[in-house]
């Protein structure tokens, strides 16, 4: 990557091409404000709290969207930007609530804290018009207020840029405008799936999590990182608590592997860990009844049972199942404790059902039974092959990285019996017969073969087995699957050509073909 300097306020520094002055000021510690900033949307310019003065520009310039060049010159300290952006912020607090003793955000706003750190203790031209309010929704999960949105654009963009649903979109003009869903309806009503995406990037309280709402403010509750046990994506969410329990669930935006996003079990599904039927102690079993114990003893009585059985029966007695909503490393605990305590292999895995197939295959054709690439190279795919995985609802955030590597430009082939959400953005879509998913791929494979789309110095070389594979495909020609699967040959010949073409190419599969 070509490399060039700039000065921002008197020193030099030196980054890459492309990147924005706002992200090089970031990088070296250099304080430039912002409110429709956000790192995982598109720069968008629209508060103008961010800008900057750069020698020879004939206005001050919005630095999270201006790019950087050779030579640039840029203050962010001087008396005509600090002037401007206090007068910027001014004009967006004229029609905003002062009510901040007692609102939500209180302690986590952005507004406020620009308000505070730019000194602004009063408002001259301040409207006296209350404008916006409340409004109803019966979801149970997202709690929307009018007066409170700044128009910064935030959760409209992350709606459409990231999570690709358009639920949202501004309404009115002016001081009335407002964001807005179709025709006022309820969230429930459109294509919103209450991922709470909007909420974790509006700046204010225009979005906020109704079930957190009047239990603590940020500076009263404690956090604590932890991994959501959904599913098997990992990703990493901040646990909001204090006396009341769990308050709510956030994601910090740079962690991987999710980068600040959630889907709407990650975020929100946590009511069973308060829930009165949850044990929160163990018991154990006297006279037919269970009863409540210590930890200590609970341990004890464990101990003296595997012990005895151990004894008697010997160490194969004993077998260990553990859970895939536990994460790897509890996971290699209990493997560890079933084989170096006890002494035995008899553990198992509820994942084993679905993993199974994936660990023999990949093990048997590339060495080892896991995925090949990162979650974040899936976006920088140009082609990638979805087969048997809903993957917005099952794994959602890896659904993310997919909607991002179209928006980016790359090819989607989704192959289902189902109209799956990929689908919708999809260049081809594949709407195979139940059960005729290997059909499918064997046609794929023989037109790759037959038409000599392969590297064959990297077959030769790096692989074994290709004579079998090329004998056992060749009766699958496309025009025998089109009759099984249901799909035109030309589309099966077309879909394999632009996979086999592409330089970086990703298969996502999921249960509907580990349990096909």
């Amino acid at each position: 990557m070509e490399k060039v300097k700039l000065t921002i306020n008197g020193k030099t520094y030196e980054t890459e091409r492309g990147k924005t002055v706002l992200e090089v000021a970031r990088k070296n510690d250099i304080w430039i404000p912002t409110l429709c900033y956000d790192k995982r949307l598109d720069p968008y310019g629209g508060c103008r709290i961010c800008l900057v003065e750069v020698q020879g520009a004939r206005q001050l310039v919005t630095s999270c969207t201006a790019k950087v060049g050779e030579g640039m010159v840029v203050n962010t300290e001087s008396e005509k930007v600090t002037k401007t952006r206090k007068g910027v912020l001014e004009y967006i607090l004229s029609d905003h609530p002062l009510d901040c003793m007692t609102c939500e955000a209180t302690g986590c706003c952005e507004l406020q804290d620009l308000a505070y750190t730019m000194d602004i203790k009063g408002i001259d031209y301040r409207s006296g018009e209350k404008i916006g309010g409340v409004i109803p929704d019966r979801n149970e999960l997202i709690y929307r207020e009018t007066g409170k949105c700044i128009r910064c654009g935030r959760c409209v963009r992350i709606c459409g840029e990231v999570q690709q649903d358009y639920a949202i979109e501004f309404g009115g003009r002016g001081f009335k405008m407002w964001v807005s869903t179709p025709f006022g309806e309820s969230l429930l009503d459109g294509t919103c799936v209450l991922c709470g995406q909007c909420v974790s990037t509006c700046p204010t309280t225009a979005l906020f999590e109704k079930k957190a709402m009047g239990k603590g403010r940020s500076f009263q509750v404690k956090k604590v990182r932890s991994t959501c046990g959904y599913c098997s994506i990992g990703c990493q969410i901040d646990i909001h608590t204090n006396h009341n329990g769990i308050i709510k669930i956030t994601s910090e935006v740079g962690v991987v592997p999710n980068n600040g996003n959630l889907c709407t079990k990650g975020r929100f599904a946590y009511d069973f860990i308060n829930h009165p039927d949850r044990l929160d102690t163990p018991m154990i079993r006297v006279n037919g009844n269970l009863e409540k114990t210590s930890w200590e003893d609970a341990y004890d009585f464990i101990s003296k049972k595997l012990n005895g059985i151990k004894s008697k029966y010997g160490n194969d007695s004993i077998s260990f199942i553990s859970s895939g909503r536990c994460t790897n490393e509890e996971n290699y605990l209990m493997q560890k404790f079933a084989r170096a305590v006890i002494g035995t292999n008899n553990i198992d895995q509820s994942e084993t059902e679905c993993h199974a197939p994936t660990l023999t295959g990949l093990r048997n054709s590339l060495g080892f039974g896991t995925t090949t690439n990162s979650i974040e190279e899936i976006s920088k795919s140009d082609v990638i092959f979805v087969i048997g995985a809903n993957v917005t609802e099952a794994h959602p955030i890896i659904g993310l990285e997919v909607k991002k590597a179209v928006r980016n430009g790359s090819i989607l082939i989704v192959a289902d019996t189902r109209r799956i959400w990929l689908s919708r953005i999809a260049k081809t879509y594949l709407n195979l017969q139940p059960g005729t998913d290997a059909y499918l791929i064997n046609a794929l494979t023989n037109v790759i073969i037959n038409e000599k789309l392969y590297d064959e110095k990297f077959i030769e070389g790096r692989t074994e087995g290709f004579k079998e594979l090329k004998k056992a495909v060749a009766r699958n020609e496309p025009k025998k699957a089109e009759g099984l699967c249901g799909i035109p040959e030309e589309t099966i010949k077309d879909a394999a050509r632009t996979f086999a073409n592409a330089k970086r190419a990703t298969i996502l599969y999921g249960n509907g073909i580990t349990q096909h």
